[in-house]
């Protein structure tokens, strides 16, 4: 049916709506005692108005619950690996303080497991508490915050599959090598979006696999070039210098790869430094396949390898880079 729009009859006061818009109860008695002075055809328009704005508020209900379950979806990704933590500085403070609950602030040592204070988490039922008060179009705008990290975490994990496609012992074949070029582009361009991308991938341990790939010989130049842009771009941020809890783990990474602290012992050789850096690697991408990218690998073994390149103009365009 529709409304009657020329029907009119006074609202009680009660119901009449003041500075504060939000609903406020009603008792059954006084619901009755408002409606028992309306007609039949006045009581139809009531009904048909409270069972549309039943269904409106119902809709709204889904929006709103289909943008919790998203923003909720997209952090457990993170969540899980325990990257969360890099969201604080991009959700608004009241979220960050709630994520920050769920992020354990010394996490050397730990396993990928530590999050936080216990009992904690990030359930559907706790999420939906959290954002209680805020509408589905400011749940979204928290949501699009997180893709840029999601985006950073699968180039990642692209990037580490791409590097051993085919057969290791070779080469990589020119199509895979194309591949992984873009891929490093590609991460180097969100690198270069903001600080807190640069630190996930600094804890997803990017720089000492950036130059396990360089030390292969294995790639193309235009590769080598974009893995050393990679570093450059993540190293720029000076992330070993910060003073975040949150980050301990990105900036303890940060300092090894620069060799932060580094004082030769009595046990250092320079000459099996130097056999090191001129010693033949491995056949083809081996070296990757069997995990080089969580090995020994630092700003040492990147610029050494950079200077050690065959071509004169692949060393003097890494040179260029260096400086």
């Amino acid at each position: 049916m529709q409304a009657d729009a020329s029907v009119k009859f006074s609202i009680p006061e009660a119901l009449v709506v003041r500075g504060n818009a939000k609903d406020s109860r009603v008792t059954m008695s006084d619901l009755r005692r408002f409606l028992s002075g309306l007609a039949l055809v006045d009581l139809e328009d009531v009904k048909w108005f409270a069972e549309s704005v039943v269904k409106v508020e119902a809709e709204l209900r889904g929006v709103w619950r289909d943008a919790v379950k998203q923003w909720r979806s997209r952090v457990e990704r993170l969540y899980a690996r325990n990257l969360h933590r890099y969201l604080l500085p991009c959700q608004p403070d009241r979220i960050s303080r709630w994520l920050m609950l769920r992020t354990s602030m010394d996490e050397t040592g730990k396993g990928e497991s530590s999050t936080g204070l216990p009992g904690l988490g990030i359930s559907q039922q706790e999420v939906e508490v959290l954002f209680t008060d805020e509408t589905a179009e400011d749940i979204g705008r928290c949501s699009d915050k997180v893709e840029p990290f999601l985006s950073a975490l699968d180039l990642r994990n692209q990037l580490a599959d791409a590097v051993v496609e085919g057969d290791c012992s070779q080469r990589c074949p020119p199509e895979v090598d194309a591949k992984v070029t873009e891929l490093l582009t590609k991460l180097t361009d969100l690198t270069e979006r903001c600080r807190e991308l640069a630190c996930l991938l600094i804890h997803e341990d990017t720089l000492s696999f950036a130059t396990a790939l360089v030390r292969t010989c294995a790639f193309s130049q235009a590769a080598v070039s974009e893995a050393s842009r990679l570093t450059v771009a993540l190293i720029n941020y000076r992330v070993h210098e910060g003073t975040q809890d949150y980050e301990s783990l990105c900036r303890q990474r940060a300092a090894e790869f620069l060799e932060v602290g580094f004082e030769p012992g009595p046990e250092f050789s320079l000459e099996a430094e130097r056999q090191l850096i001129n010693a033949p690697p491995k056949p083809g991408r081996l070296s990757l396949a069997a995990g080089g990218g969580t090995g020994r690998n630092t700003v040492a073994e990147w610029v050494g390898s950079l200077l050690t390149l065959r071509a004169d103009f692949d060393r003097g365009e890494m040179l260029d880079v260096l400086i």
